[in-house]
């Protein structure tokens, strides 16, 4: 598993932090901290901060992603009700992008990657899969008074919507990416 984190350094030139993790004990190896060439910056991803997972498609990866996405939110100053509703979304497309896209089969790659801009939390969630067909459910259709009712499964895109302030979903030339945006607290 790799992360990748861009940030400024005191003297205001982007630096690129690259860290790899070894699936089972997560012990980082081949860490760098060092100065990313202009041309190159202007290839990088957004914002001012950025940090980027790579995980293999495999479920069992769910819990490092959601306890990197919660602890960036409350770095970032998100409440911790705002930080695990942010990690519920991220971990609900996380999930998708694992079961749908790739039909739940392991060997692919499903990225992360998050950044803060002005005045708000970007997170993209990436897969090289099957792509998203119909419309994002944006409601649901169910008595929650019947519990026999209470669907299984299908809510997850409807708390992206519900608990971030913009959800967009494109697919060009094999590249899915789902896009999460909520304003930082002030």
């Amino acid at each position: 598993m790799d992360w990748h984190m861009c940030s400024r350094n005191a003297g205001g030139q982007r630096t690129s932090r690259l860290r790899h993790l070894q699936q089972g004990n997560q012990t980082g190896k081949g860490e760098s901290n060092t100065p990313v060439p202009p041309d190159e910056q202007e290839k990088s991803f957004c914002g001012e901060s950025q940090l980027q997972l790579a995980i293999p498609s495999c479920l069992d990866n769910i819990t490092f992603v959601g306890a990197v996405i919660n602890t960036a939110c409350r770095m970032l100053s998100f409440s911790t009700q705002e930080a695990t509703q942010i990690e519920v979304c991220v971990v609900e497309a996380v999930v998708n992008a694992i079961k749908h896209a790739y039909a739940g089969l392991p060997g692919y790659v499903v990225e992360v990657r998050v950044s803060t801009q002005a005045d708000c939390l970007v997170i993209q969630v990436c897969d090289y899969g099957q792509a998203m067909t119909g419309e994002m459910a944006t409601t649901l259709d169910f008595d929650p008074g019947d519990v026999a009712q209470v669907p299984e499964g299908g809510m997850g895109l409807f708390l992206m919507h519900s608990l971030m302030d913009e959800v967009s979903y494109e697919s060009n030339q094999g590249t899915n990416v789902l896009t999460m945006t909520r304003r930082l607290s002030t």
